[in-house]
């Protein structure tokens, strides 16, 4: 199943244009086997959805829009609403602006995230 990224305010879609990541590629892939979280070319995360060992809403503070993180532990968002955290263990190797980081912990914000985390319920013990 595919999921968007939330939209974020027009600003943050107008940045998001003038950066050349459109709408249509920010989103989550869930599938049997597989997770991948794309914010157009500036992030690329591609894990096993059996290294998924937690799944949460995620209600904490955010300190800007777009791919950025520190130890293992990314936020790939474009708003501060619809933030789901994942845990992964083992950790998943991802792309930042072609540069490759391990990821820990994913937040990421999406237009639709209790339909992700039901998805991910319904054929996962994350």
């Amino acid at each position: 199943m595919r999921f968007q990224l939330a939209r974020g305010v027009v600003p943050v879609r107008v940045l998001m244009s003038v950066l050349a990541i459109p709408e249509g590629s920010r989103f989550a892939v869930l599938d049997d086997d597989v997770l991948r979280v794309r914010l157009g070319w500036s992030f690329r995360l591609t894990a096993p959805r059996q290294s998924l060992v937690a799944a949460l809403r995620d209600h904490g503070r955010i300190t800007g829009i777009g791919a950025h993180g520190w130890r293992g532990t990314w936020l790939v968002n474009t708003t501060g609403k619809g933030l789901v955290r994942l845990e992964l263990d083992p950790p998943a190797r991802a792309t930042v602006c072609g540069v490759p980081v391990t990821v820990t912990v994913l937040r990421v914000s999406l237009a639709e995230p209790e339909a992700f985390l039901a998805a991910l319920r319904s054929g996962s013990q994350a």
